[in-house]
């Protein structure tokens, strides 16, 4: 493990401890820290299509994005009529 010391505004450690409930500085940082990792690693998973017309190119990239939501864990289980809100007879409730 590597010492490092740091000097950071009083003010982003407050604000940060505010939003976040951790009030011990290491700990917060640490989060900080993480939080940043998943944010820039999570850019990078997009799959980009720069104005391509290329259909074979538009239907693989639609595939990719397929693959990843269908792998994703369900956190809603409810049936897709009860999430739109339709009721026994197919009309809104």
């Amino acid at each position: 493990m590597k010492i490092t010391n740091l000097t950071i505004e009083d003010n982003l450690f407050t604000r940060a401890s505010q939003l976040t409930g951790i009030v011990e500085q290491t700990t917060l940082l640490k989060a900080a820290l993480k939080a940043l990792i998943t944010l820039e690693s999570s850019k990078k998973q997009f799959i980009k299509v720069d104005n391509t017309e290329n259909p074979d190119e538009i239907f693989q990239a639609i595939m990719e994005i397929s693959r990843r939501c269908a792998a994703l864990p369900t956190q809603d289980y409810r049936s897709e009529d009860e999430i739109l809100g339709y009721n026994e007879i197919g009309s809104f409730s």
